[in-house]
């Protein structure tokens, strides 16, 4: 049963953008109402705040979608606010941003399995160094001992010389 009445209630629950463009309608209106109070053009508010007249006219009538994202259209009131002499900070936070948690999963690029990183390069690197002394090392010793066996060759070949009579 209460089932049924949680996603009765959802039903009856307007989305974030509804709930974006009823608050916006509403802050724009005060806004507007407090700029022309204060005997300020829009002109003038917009040297003030450096933002362009579009957004301000934007935010005036409650246009939503000539207004950037959420979180800039929250900034753009913060400022209009501040400009006109108000909080913006707690003028700014009434207006819901709506910050939706992003899928992590959805987000990751699979990574490949045998992927290389620079610590594969260093061990390579490390390799193959050891592999080029290890293989010197070996050739210089070869040719140590071919040059000792010429050596002895040569020293039997005149040992055999001078043992032989003649």
């Amino acid at each position: 049963m209460n089932l049924l009445r949680k996603k009765a209630e959802d039903i009856h629950r307007p989305s974030i953008e509804q709930a974006q463009a009823e608050k916006l309608a509403d802050l724009g209106t005060k806004l507007a109402d407090i700029r022309q109070k204060k005997g300020l053009s829009l002109d003038e508010v917009v040297i003030m705040t450096r933002i362009s007249r579009r957004l301000l006219n934007a935010i005036e009538i409650g246009n939503l979608k000539d207004l950037p994202e959420p979180i800039y259209t929250q900034g753009l009131l913060r400022q209009f606010a501040d400009a006109l002499g108000l909080r913006g900070v707690d003028f700014a936070s009434d207006f819901p941003v709506g910050l939706q948690k992003v899928n992590e999963s959805r987000n990751k690029v699979s990574e490949p399995f045998l992927q290389l990183r620079p610590i594969h390069l260093y061990l390579l690197y490390i390799f193959v160094v050891v592999c080029s002394v290890n293989g010197l090392s070996g050739l210089l010793n070869q040719t140590e001992l071919q040059a000792e066996d010429g050596n002895n060759n040569q020293l039997k070949v005149e040992l055999n010389s001078y043992a032989r009579p003649r």
